[in-house]
């Protein structure tokens, strides 16, 4: 038994339409999940971007820390310097202290040579 022409063309143009809606899901389908891939990208990109700005940031600090921390090593070993000198200033002024209290003179010429003696010091501790 034949079916009607019209009959015929109407199961035709129903399976054509089908399809097109089947399609038309696919690409619809499709262009969400290139757009979620171009957003992921997108993100990435992002993302690796703000790395990168951290990580300049702090390479940026390490570097100042760096230099700080040069900078007081330099000034800790000046600092530890000068207590050398200074203590060996110390040592020298309680040598004179001790050297004119050992020495118990009662005569103004030993007193002079006393005084020359730790002027003398003080001269030299005050020229360096």
């Amino acid at each position: 038994m034949a079916l009607p022409k019209s009959d015929e063309l109407s199961i035709t143009f129903k399976e054509i339409q089908d399809q097109r809606d089947r399609y038309l899901t696919l690409y619809n389908e499709s262009q969400d999940l290139l757009k979620f891939e171009r957003r992921s990208k997108a993100g990435i990109k992002g993302w690796e971007t703000r790395r990168k700005r951290e990580n300049q940031q702090l390479k940026q600090e390490i570097s100042e820390m760096t230099v700080l921390l040069r900078d007081s090593l330099a000034r800790k070993d000046e600092a530890t310097d000068n207590l050398y000198v200074l203590a060996d200033r110390m040592d020298r002024i309680q040598r004179l202290v001790d050297s004119v209290d050992e020495d118990p003179t009662t005569n103004p010429i030993g007193m002079v040579q006393k005084l020359q003696r730790i002027w003398q010091v003080v001269k030299e501790i005050l020229a360096e």
